[in-house]
């Protein structure tokens, strides 16, 4: 799957850098999307390790689930495509909380995921106001998992957070449905990013280090208002 990913990408780029330099067009623009995050390391911590922080074992309320991603971007249009350059953030939690009749215990995993990124597509069917491309881009994170611990015991509660970095790459192939309306391009996309895990420095009750990927299916709504280069 990831050669797959890796052949279409470098065939954009060569396609694409192919093209004469005439009648470009500079877009920039922002995106919504919704993106799912397999953390399968960070899943296995939060069941194996966290969950093992009292005599009893806490349930897991949250496990990552998918959440919404921001982003704004440029894009350089040429005869058969384009180029894209694209910084955004996105984000997800789990959860850990148990409670008797002493008191109550909490543990929330907040990661947060920055990233920059850059690919190209290719138009699949001539130029119209409606046109269909087939991209990829390769992204760079650079992550944050911050794990807030708080408890009650008969009345008096105690917190105390700790914060752990990585950074992580990531390939995403994807489907992009534009349609033009004069100077705007309003955009929608769907595919699917697998990503290198980033090691955290973390670790869990069997010593095995603890990694965030975050790879799983990215689905973006979005505009752009076009610029004439030549």
């Amino acid at each position: 799957m990831f050669l797959r990913f890796y052949r279409t990408f470098v065939l954009i780029s060569l396609i694409l850098g192919c093209q004469p330099v005439l009648g470009q067009d500079l877009a920039l623009g922002a995106n919504v999307g919704y993106a799912s995050f397999r953390m399968q390391s960070l899943k296995d911590y939060q069941s194996s390790t966290l969950a093992y922080g009292l005599p009893q074992k806490m349930p897991v309320v949250e496990s990552f689930p998918s959440y919404f991603n921001f982003s704004v971007n440029g894009l350089i249009y040429l005869n058969k495509g384009y180029f894209s350059l694209t910084t955004g953030h996105t984000s997800t939690a789990g959860r850990l909380y148990y409670s008797d009749y002493s008191g109550y215990y909490n543990s929330d995993q907040l990661v947060r995921m920055n990233y920059v990124s850059g690919g190209g597509a290719l138009r699949v069917r001539p130029p119209s106001s409606w046109n269909v491309f087939i991209g990829a881009h390769w992204s760079f994170y650079f992550n944050t998992l911050e794990i807030n611990h708080s408890e009650n015991v008969l009345g008096v509660t105690n917190r105390y957070a700790q914060i752990y970095h990585s950074t992580n790459w990531g390939l995403e192939g994807y489907i992009e449905v534009q349609k033009r309306v004069k100077r705007i391009f309003l955009r929608c996309s769907a595919g699917g990013e697998i990503q290198v895990p980033g090691e955290l420095g973390l670790k869990d009750r069997s010593g095995d280090k603890v990694y965030i990927g975050g790879g799983g299916y990215r689905i973006n709504l979005g505009a752009a208002y076009t610029i004439k280069l030549w």
